[in-house]
């Protein structure tokens, strides 16, 4: 919301994580125009400080937790896109991804999930020992 609403630097925003029975990944997407993409950056490291370090409400946590718990629950909807699409790209989906109370155990966990564990994973994929990948998708 920061990004797009108070700093208008993106078009669109979004997040994505993914887990596999060795791997995962997780990602953070901005939609913008090229001159921007240092100053986006930043923004999104400092967005993910503040999360880090405990500085999002109580509010915004059950905000983001409905999100993410809806999300999950549309993907086993019928014929999802992005089930596809992960499938596609990455070989295969987890070995548990098919059993018919997938759906359940991830929002189970999501509405389950407390703050301290955002945080830490916030410090995990963030943090100076990340892992962190810049991507850039431009036109030609």
């Amino acid at each position: 919301r920061r990004l797009r609403e108070d700093l208008g630097l993106c078009y669109a925003t979004g997040a994505h994580n993914t887990s596999y029975e060795t791997w995962g990944y997780c990602a953070a997407t901005c939609q913008l125009a090229p001159e921007r993409i240092d100053e986006a950056e930043q923004a999104m490291r400092e967005q993910m400080q503040l999360v880090a370090d405990g500085q999002f409400t109580d509010e915004e946590f059950d905000i983001a937790k409905e999100r993410v718990a809806l999300s999950y629950a549309l993907h086993y909807e019928g014929d999802s896109g992005y089930l596809g699409m992960s499938d596609m790209i990455f070989g295969g989906l987890p070995s548990w991804w098919d059993r018919p109370d997938a759906a359940e155990i991830l929002v189970s966990g999501i509405e389950n999930l407390s703050r301290d564990a955002v945080m830490q994973a916030a410090v995990h994929a963030w943090g100076p020992a990340a892992n962190i990948k810049r991507v850039r998708m431009l036109p030609e």
